[in-house]
């Protein structure tokens, strides 16, 4: 299988260890978001957001290693209602991921087009 950020989203759906990767929800400079299914024993199945570090092609001392797993230590300890949760922070193939609570609903983006800024 490629790298997760070297996908075509045609070639979606493909495994990546535990998860099965089923289409591209967003990408950054630091990652890429897959809606992804965990699979389990006994045909348990779980629907998440599968955050997939992608390769750094910045300078040196740049990489943002530090930044995607500080992210994924913090979510993953915090609690609270306007917060995904943070289940799982894993490496596959070298290449770090943190799975989250799938939220349906339109992106903060989307949102924003449609109702204007949000006052302070």
């Amino acid at each position: 299988m490629p790298a997760p950020h070297l996908i075509d989203p045609r070639d979606l759906p493909v495994d990546f260890g535990r998860y099965r990767l089923l289409e591209v929800l967003g990408q950054g400079g630091m990652a890429r978001v897959f809606l992804a299914e965990l699979q389990g024993p006994a045909g348990f199945r779980k629907q998440v957001a599968l955050k997939v570090m992608v390769p750094w092609t910045g300078g040196p001392g740049d990489s943002p290693d530090g930044l995607f797993l500080r992210e994924a230590r913090v979510g993953g300890l915090l609690r609270h209602p306007n917060i995904v949760d943070v289940y799982e922070l894993g490496e596959q193939d070298h290449v770090f991921y943190f799975a989250m609570e799938l939220v349906r609903g339109p992106s903060l983006r989307q949102f924003l087009q449609g109702r204007g800024a949000l006052s302070p």
